[in-house]
């Protein structure tokens, strides 16, 4: 019964980096099949790894091209983020979700909006998902933000 339990258990990590760093933050992306959600960075500053899969928010404005491993987003609407995190984990067999700075929802989306966001990304049933947060809680809604992420993370990692 145990083992049914934590195979379905579903982590949530919220890491909090000085500055954005796609190096560094590649390596804190669990080792499997991994969607990662690009708020902030360009899928063409990762290094190709077969076990990645980029969701891009920028480089469509760009005028980016899509590559086999990335869908280019048209702009960071969380509904479009959900989509594309179905195709990233029916399609492409994505089991672990990554985004690289959570706070820049809010530029688009109410505090209240992105909360519920990551609850349903969460309930999708992946082993794990890695929300990041790159800033220094500039704002009071960043700061609450982050106090409502503590409250439904399983793991708080703090680096500088």
């Amino acid at each position: 019964m145990l083992d049914i339990l934590t195979m379905h258990m579903c982590w949530l990590k919220v890491v909090s980096m000085k500055e954005q760093n796609p190096q560094k933050m590649m390596k804190m992306i669990p080792k499997e099949k991994c969607c990662i959600v690009l708020l902030e960075n360009f899928y063409t500053d990762f290094t190709y790894n077969d076990r990645f899969f980029f969701l891009d928010a920028l480089s469509k404005r760009k005028g980016s091209s899509a590559m086999s491993n990335c869908i280019l987003l048209d702009r960071p609407s969380i509904n479009e983020i959900k989509a594309s995190i179905n195709i990233a984990i029916n399609d492409h067999g994505c089991n672990a979700i990554s985004i690289d700075n959570i706070f820049a929802l809010l530029s688009y989306h109410r505090r209240d909006e992105i909360l519920l966001f990551v609850n349903e990304v969460k309930c999708m049933g992946q082993k794990s998902m890695l929300f990041n947060i790159a800033r220094n809680l500039n704002s009071d809604e960043e700061a609450r933000m982050f106090q409502d992420l503590r409250l439904i993370a399983d793991e708080i990692i703090m680096t500088l």
